[in-house]
């Protein structure tokens, strides 16, 4: 397991996003796609992304297609996105539901099937007087598997919020004033996040841990680069850079990652195209 996260994270050909509620993958570190001022300002109802390299290709573990829909709010409504399993690629989607405050309640995972798509897990969310998310309940069905769990989210003041699972495992993260992760483990990697002084990600460090022993092992730091614009160009770390490409309307539509020392293209390219909401009304929002 270590070795294949290294060889992700090294390469930058995907990355989970650590601080969304909703696991959904990115590829290159694509943060406007969870911000929902980025997707209000650009009027986005969907983003689709594609590497076309690899549809059709049941060989390599990466999602090759993926959709992004988004509700009135700015805020994921809807993700579908195709994964590998026993070397057959199958399509998922998932449906995240919101109160009338736009504040997550519910998340339903489906499979998609030839005569009717399958419920795969559904997750809920409570949340305390202080809007703090304190409370996930998972229930997972596959075939004929079925398993439940629980995460309990307990706060140290404003800066420490330490996730409990049914087993007592802890998780500790460190958060600034504004709720973000400063501080966060993944897998057997911890992370450090800084932002600058208009709230963008400015670099991304992360170590690997021995569980044994709990020693940090430094890997490598991102630094991500903006233009005058405010759009995210790119992200540098070590050995390799990954740079975007905008068209006339200053939105992103395509990610590439060169390695830093010959400047040749290394992993996938990745693809991104769009619709544009007419009316506020216009799908992708529900409310339970």
């Amino acid at each position: 397991m270590k070795k294949t996260l290294l060889n992700l994270f090294i390469s930058f050909n995907l990355f989970i996003c650590h601080q969304d509620l909703h696991a959904q993958h990115f590829y290159n570190y694509e943060d406007f796609f969870s911000d929902s001022s980025f997707i209000l300002k650009h009027n986005i109802k969907v983003v689709n992304m594609r590497i076309p390299e690899l549809l059709g290709d049941s060989a390599k573990a990466y999602a090759a297609y993926q959709r992004f829909c988004y509700n009135p709010y700015g805020k994921l409504a809807w993700y579908e996105y195709d994964s590998i399993v026993n070397n057959v690629r199958r399509k998922y989607y998932t449906w995240h539901l919101y109160d009338q405050s736009a504040r997550i309640n519910k998340s339903r995972i489906f499979q998609r099937c030839a005569e009717r798509d399958s419920l795969r897990e559904e997750i809920r969310y409570f949340f305390d007087p202080y809007n703090r998310l304190y409370h996930e309940d998972h229930y997972q069905i596959y075939i004929s598997a079925y398993r439940e769990w629980s995460f309990d989210y307990v706060f140290e003041g404003d800066s420490i919020k330490i996730r409990v699972d049914e087993l007592d495992n802890q998780d500790t993260m460190r958060i600034d004033k504004l709720g973000r992760e400063t501080e966060y483990t993944y897998e057997d990697w911890k992370y450090h996040a800084e932002f600058d002084d208009v709230g963008r990600r400015s670099k991304l460090r992360y170590f690997l841990v021995n569980n044994e022993t709990t020693e940090r092992t430094f890997i490598d730091e991102m630094v991500f680069a903006y233009d005058d614009r405010g759009r995210q160009t790119s992200i540098i770390s070590s050995t390799r850079t990954i740079i975007y490409t905008f068209n006339v309307e200053g939105l992103p539509v395509s990610s590439a990652v060169y390695d830093k020392l010959t400047g040749k293209k290394v992993g996938f390219e990745v693809f991104y195209d769009y619709e544009f909401r007419t009316d506020l009304t216009d799908g992708n929002y529900k409310s339970n």
